[in-house]
């Protein structure tokens, strides 16, 4: 497999691959319906309908994974690791030498609320890249079920704990992680928000106080513009899931944090975005710069 993002499949594709290279290493995305059918092997997965494809773009489907071939040493074993909200930072200290992490963390989770929180923090975090995504689930299934991560190897399946596959790589080789984002922040206002989470009601707006989704429905806002933070130097992307004005309420599918200041996205041209993906908690870093 040569393809940047990975290679679509059908479950019976997999399987056939997992028998052919029962050695290799694998990094699946898929609707949960599509991970739970896999046999167990030298794999770690998350739940995902919506995948990034090299030669269609964004793909929306419940019946075909995508499949990433993970470089490394093939001297050195990977290792896997499973965490919580509290061991999360462990993270870099477990990370090889020389190689990479693939993270998967369930979305909405406190382990996702912790990550994007305390990750600049962590020690020696750009040293050590990390790749990988903040698993979901189909927007019609919200409220239904749960974003889900796996680990192939032994069978489990986690809701609120994060999965992560250090890799080794050869001496030589080294992993580069940048982050693309196609929106840029706007000129403003300023957003500042009173708590951490996945839902807020009152924020300032330039200093004032104000009810946020009052606001974003007075001022007739595109909610499919995101909130924008610059994160030391990467800007990092926080989609409005719902606004319920009666409520003074929104949802948001990524957190948002105090003490940091947010902007709406620039407006760009439809024909520029992406298929819809819930999942802004993307964990693609500018190496030596800044943390999604």
């Amino acid at each position: 497999m040569k393809s940047t993002n990975g290679t679509p499949m059908s479950v019976a594709d997999f399987q056939a691959e997992l028998a052919r290279a029962p050695e290799q290493l694998y990094a699946v995305a898929g609707d949960e319906r599509l991970l739970v059918q896999l046999p167990r092997g030298n794999w770690v997965g998350g739940t995902i309908p919506y995948l990034m494809t090299d030669d269609a773009g964004g793909l929306t489907t419940r019946e075909r994974l995508l499949v990433q071939r993970l470089p490394r040493d093939e001297g050195a074993e990977p290792k896997v690791s499973i965490y919580d909200a509290k061991t999360i930072a462990r993270i870099t200290q477990d990370a090889p030498r020389n190689g990479y992490t693939m993270l998967m963390i369930p979305a909405f989770s406190d382990v996702h609320l912790a990550y994007g929180k305390d990750a600049p923090t962590f020690r020696d975090l750009f040293r050590h890249p990390i790749v990988g995504w903040i698993t979901g689930i189909h927007l019609n299934d919200l409220g239904k079920e749960k974003p889900k991560v796996f680990n192939g190897k032994t069978g489990e399946v986690f809701t609120d704990k994060a999965i992560a596959c250090h890799v080794p790589l050869p001496t030589g080789k080294t992993a580069d992680v940048e982050i693309v984002n196609i929106f840029e922040r706007s000129d403003g206002p300023d957003i500042r928000f009173e708590t951490d989470g996945f839902a807020v009601t009152d924020c300032s707006i330039d200093g004032k106080r104000t009810n946020f989704a009052h606001w974003l429905t007075e001022n007739r806002v595109d909610t499919q513009l995101p909130l924008v933070a610059d994160y030391n130097g990467a800007l990092i992307n926080v989609s409005i899931q719902s606004v319920d004005k009666d409520a003074g309420r929104v949802a948001l599918y990524a957190p948002v944090f105090q003490g940091r200041t947010y902007r709406l996205a620039k407006p760009v041209w439809r024909d520029r975005l992406p298929a819809a993906q819930p999942d802004d908690g993307l964990l693609r870093r500018r190496r030596n710069r800044g943390i999604a």
